[in-house]
């Protein structure tokens, strides 16, 4: 059943952005769509010209989160439906791109509809057999009020009596730290599709302008065969991280993942991960041994994403005094905003309880970290034919820990900069 669309009579506004559409000034046209959507959301037709200008501006996010509106009021309208697969497809999601071309071509199309998604069906089958990079390099600025989590109070409680702490760590400093990184990411597909190799390496370098002896560098690695039946993929992936503090060894990772998630539609997922990690650090006492599960979610309605996950983390060290159980939680809200900017709004909290008391403290740690996250971040160029894009961030988070142990307890800021360039 066809619904009455807002605007389907008189009204200039709209006339005057659909003759600017058909005219092909898409970018006056798209500006005002997007003008008329300020005004009074709600309407399919106005959603599906704002897609179809936003996608012919090579705004490919905009039209996806614009044609998902309309399948929302309308399920059944293939044409729009058609058009958010392509728009999946130029942003490089393409099985969300197969799957909502399939659906199309299951309800009979047009002779002509159906040779342009057997197309696009054969493009996607011929770029899943192949070898396949992406991958970003950020270069990067932050300031963080608080750069050795130093305690809220100078006089912690121990065994012996009140202890004064004094040196280097004993109170807040405050420092820039200059940030890099590069990220390559390699997948391999061949018959059957489904059935890949997923790997992934970063570079991670960070300089602090005045505390040397915080400089890190990390080497990250991760590899394994992922598969894609239907709507669900399963990931399999061996880890290793090899971290640098002051230019010595300070920790090395090795461990394996494995990831379920079920895509239900478009718009939501679920997910189940489950991961060991085996940690060797320069300080022997603190190996250990790590079992974490956890469970995740994401929402897309309109312009907004909701993500969420909770977890628990088993940490079994050599010394009893570092082993906790952890819970965990994140939840992270993304709103597409006007000029394609992005904002987001994250919390992070967990809460841990140690195994043994520390040597100087009489009681088992106890913790409760939060953490606080709001950020913006929009395209500063982007291609238009092969994804690449120059994106800028800006970023602040308010840490606060609190302990029952004076030493663990203390609040940070860290506000950052980023620019990278993703291909």
């Amino acid at each position: 059943m066809q619904t009455q669309p807002l605007y389907a009579n008189e009204t200039v506004n709209f006339q005057a952005a659909k003759k600017a559409f058909q005219r092909g000034d898409f970018s006056s046209a798209n500006k005002m769509f997007n003008m008329l959507l300020r005004q009074q959301s709600g309407d399919p037709e106005l959603d599906f010209f704002l897609g179809r200008s936003a996608f012919e501006t090579a705004d490919f996010e905009t039209a996806s989160f614009a044609f998902e509106r309309v399948l929302i009021a309308q399920p059944r309208a293939d044409r729009a439906r058609l058009e958010l697969a392509r728009s999946y497809f130029e942003l490089g999601s393409l099985v969300l791109a197969e799957s909502n071309f399939k659906q199309v071509l299951a309800n009979n199309p047009p002779s002509t509809v159906r040779k342009n998604i057997q197309r696009y069906l054969d493009l996607i089958e011929k770029t899943a057999q192949q070898h396949n990079f992406n991958g970003l390099v950020s270069v990067g600025i932050s300031f963080d009020d608080n750069i050795h989590s130093s305690p809220v109070d100078q006089q912690i409680q121990t065994i012996i009596g009140n202890v004064t702490l004094s040196g280097t760590g004993s109170t807040a400093q405050e420092d820039f730290i200059n940030q890099n990184s590069i990220q390559l990411n390699h997948i391999y597909r061949k018959h059957p599709k489904s059935l890949g190799w997923l790997s992934s390496a970063i570079l991670h370098n960070s300089t602090y302008a005045d505390e040397q002896n915080l400089n890190l560098n990390l080497f990250g690695l991760n590899s394994g065969p992922v598969w894609q039946k239907g709507q669900w993929q399963t990931r399999l992936q061996g880890q290793f991280n090899h971290l640098i503090l002051d230019d010595k060894r300070y920790m090395t990772l090795a461990g394996v993942s494995a990831e379920q998630n079920w895509l239900a539609d478009a718009s939501f997922n679920l997910g189940f991960a489950a991961q060991f990690s085996s940690l060797d650090y320069a300080n022997s006492d603190r190996d250990a041994e790590i079992y974490r599960l956890e469970f995740k979610q994401t929402k897309s309605w309109g312009k907004n994403r909701l993500s969420a996950s909770i977890g628990v983390e088993f940490n079994q060290s050599r010394k009893d005094y570092f082993s906790y159980i952890r819970e965990l939680l994140t939840i992270s809200y993304q709103r597409q905003l006007p000029w394609q900017v992005q904002a987001e709004l994250g919390f992070r909290y967990y809460h841990s309880d140690h195994d043994e008391a520390e040597p100087l403290f009489s009681d088992k740690r106890r913790e409760d970290f939060r953490e606080l996250r709001v950020g913006l971040s929009r395209p500063l160029w982007r291609s238009k034919v092969n994804q690449q894009q120059l994106r800028a961030q800006l970023q602040y988070a308010y840490t606060d820990t609190h302990s029952n142990i004076g030493l663990y307890k203390y609040d940070k800021q860290v506000a950052n900069f980023v620019l990278s360039y993703l291909f």
